[in-house]
């Protein structure tokens, strides 16, 4: 219904309507129930990988295949993403050519292979050992065509490839908000500190880095010219999420499929409860409908490494803790836990406690965070300590 809500209006014109990678035939079910009996010469086109797809959506037309590009077209398309309009130093010219030619015409691939190129800083030796190792990878189908990006991702440095991974993190094919990605990597600890740069500033340039090499993409800019949006291409985050796996670096625990990966540093949705593969977590982030039942107990035995530990619109009402539990916690945030009547007075002992957040909770929350802060700033000397109190979203006359 809120599709057509969106596109009714179309409905009285002639329209042309272009879907970008559609993934399965549900899309073009929901998209096509909204245009049955439509006979005024309109047009829907999709473009789309697999060919299931293309063959259950067409009407009036065959899917159209897109042909491979030529040698010719590939060479043009890298020496573009890696000179940028200059031209290509004559010694580089038989090798990018081969280069160009051992991506299979794939223009992602090209594109990926660039940005690792553009960081050889012309040198034929090293493009020579970029096509040696492209020589070795097999992309004739789309699980082999990984190999090509993990290339990309094998020649990332080190502390980049944290930062590339976890954008499998995100949902497929959404643009995300600069602003909470760099965030959320410096929750993560991929940020260390710089001396001439503060850590916001060296996150954007580790962003920057990323889009260079074309594993990002910049989606839209500030009115300043700061990046806002960005997102990966479908492809890299179906190897975001495998390389994840292979590494042990994201857990993820489903519902209904109970699947568990370990890691040491985790943004996680998780559906039943704690466990012993948690015990070296750093993050941890408990979203909806994370656990059953109304009381949250924890011991001092399930979480001795967390620093950063989010609730977000949970539904338990108490929350107990005992005096050794979350010894390493640096950072607490509550948004919308409109249920919970306050945050457990043990963490006015954690002498580790930097911060708490509340968005949106009840008032009872909000006062016993302040209480908290009075405690940790009188009785611990912890004068640094911050609360930090969004107010509810319901009236006032809800305050005690």
């Amino acid at each position: 219904m809120e599709l057509y809500e969106g596109i009714k209006v179309l409905l009285m014109k002639r329209f042309l309507i272009l879907i970008d990678d559609v993934w399965d035939t549900k899309a073009w079910d929901y998209l096509h129930m909204c245009f049955q009996g439509i006979k005024n010469g309109s047009r829907i086109i999709l473009t789309t990988r697999l060919s299931e797809v293309a063959q259950y959506a067409k009407c009036e037309s065959n899917p159209h295949d897109l042909p491979l590009l030529r040698d010719d077209e590939s060479w043009k398309l890298l020496q573009k993403k890696v000179f940028h309009g200059d031209n290509c130093p004559s010694e580089l010219g038989d090798v990018g050519f081969r280069i160009a030619k051992s991506c299979g015409g794939l223009p992602l691939f090209i594109v990926l292979v660039a940005g690792v190129l553009k960081e050889k800083n012309n040198k034929a030796d090293l493009w020579k050992e970029v096509e040696e190792s492209l020589d070795a990878l097999n992309i004739d189908s789309l699980e082999e065509s990984m190999s090509i990006i993990g290339f990309s991702y094998m020649n990332l440095p080190h502390h980049l490839k944290p930062c590339f991974l976890y954008f499998g993190g995100f949902l497929r094919g959404k643009s995300i908000h600069v602003s909470k990605l760099t965030r959320l990597w410096l929750a993560e600890g991929f940020v260390l500190e710089n001396k001439e740069k503060g850590l916001e500033d060296v996150a954007q340039d580790f962003l920057k880095n990323l889009i260079s090499r074309n594993l990002v993409m910049d989606m839209e800019k500030r009115f300043n010219g700061k990046l806002k949006m960005c997102r990966v291409h479908d492809l890299l985050h179906k190897f975001c999420l495998e390389k994840a796996k292979q590494e042990n670096f994201l857990l993820w625990i489903y519902r209904y499929k109970r699947t568990i990966y370990t890691t040491h540093s985790v943004s996680i949705c998780i559906g039943f409860g704690i466990n012993q593969h948690w015990l070296y977590l750093e993050v941890l982030k408990l979203l909806n409908q994370a656990f059953e039942g109304v009381q949250w107990n924890v011991n001092d035995t399930e979480f001795p490494e967390l620093k950063y530990l989010k609730l977000d619109s949970l539904n338990f009402a108490q929350w107990s803790i005992s005096e050794d539990s979350f010894p390493s916690l640096e950072r607490l945030v509550l948004t919308n836990c409109k249920r919970l009547e306050k945050i457990p007075s043990h963490f006015e002992d954690v002498v580790s406690l930097k911060s708490i957040e509340v968005n949106w909770c009840s008032w009872s929350v909000a006062n016993s965070a302040e209480e908290i802060q009075t405690t940790q700033r009188e009785d611990m000397a912890n004068d640094e300590f911050t609360v930090t109190i969004q107010p509810p979203d319901w009236d006032r006359i809800s305050s005690p």
